[in-house]
């Protein structure tokens, strides 16, 4: 009788802890709808709960303790259409899922500054003057308010033909071993390696993608006065030409008075 009364009195228990482990994880990639790569920048929220990922650099994310049943997860990603994606999680275990996203026209594009009246901070009239000429990609002081990326990789993401990662920057138009070569304020802060080479020919000067990425995020979208972007050595201005890298990414900083 005993025996019975306590097998009555561990049911219950013993079904309310099954129920807390009938918990779904959902592994998932964010990616690009039109060339499928990674969207890193982006946030993934499961609707009416506090849980919510952020991808890393290949845009793989993780979600556990996921309560079974329709639930609906929102993505965003600057430059992108905010997704609402609706998802069947039955049962129990893992379900694996890949997002694209659509890109959205932004402010971003090359900028005509002529016949346009500007505030110019004394001491850069040169640098908006190449933003007049429409060569690359130009960035003001107004355009990063407005956005209010939250790393410089974020902004570098919204420019057409810009590719970003965990490892740094690259340009759709350079060859897959090159990189942009980066400069603050006047000076070339990217370092090269020795020329990297295969099995029959060089491959060309190779960078250390990590010192970029570096100096990419310590320095603040909030410390930027204005950015000069050119996706192709065609399109690079004389004066950030040096014979190695391919494009260019030039960061002017805020200035005192």
């Amino acid at each position: 009788m005993r025996f019975r009364q306590l097998l009555i009195l561990l049911l219950p228990a013993t079904a309310t802890a099954q129920r807390a482990d009938s918990t779904v994880t959902l592994i998932g990639r964010v990616r690009d709808e039109v060339d499928s790569g990674a969207v890193a920048h982006a946030t993934i929220n499961v609707l009416g709960t506090s849980l919510v990922a952020a991808p890393d650099g290949k845009g793989q994310f993780r979600i556990d303790g996921i309560q079974p049943g329709t639930r609906e997860l929102v993505i965003r990603a600057l430059g992108y259409a905010k997704l609402i994606q609706s998802e069947e999680l039955s049962g129990s275990g893992v379900v694996r899922r890949d997002y694209y996203m659509k890109r959205v026209p932004h402010v971003l594009t090359e900028m005509v500054v002529l016949g346009r009246a500007m505030r110019v901070p004394r001491g850069m009239e040169e640098i908006y003057r190449r933003g007049a000429r429409g060569w690359g990609t130009f960035i003001t002081r107004e355009q990063i308010d407005s956005l209010d990326p939250i790393d410089i990789k974020a902004l570098l993401a919204t420019i057409p033909g810009v590719y970003t990662n965990d490892r740094g920057v690259a340009f759709q138009r350079c060859p897959a071993f090159w990189r942009p070569q980066l400069w603050i304020d006047g000076q070339r802060v990217t370092r090269f390696m020795r020329q990297a080479q295969d099995d029959r020919h060089s491959l060309g000067p190779t960078p250390d993608p990590y010192f970029l990425n570096e100096q990419l995020t310590e320095l603040l979208p909030r410390q930027v006065q204005a950015m000069e972007v050119y996706t192709s050595n065609s399109s690079t201005p004389a004066e950030f030409m040096d014979g190695s890298g391919c494009g260019t990414i030039a960061i002017w900083t805020l200035r005192g008075p």
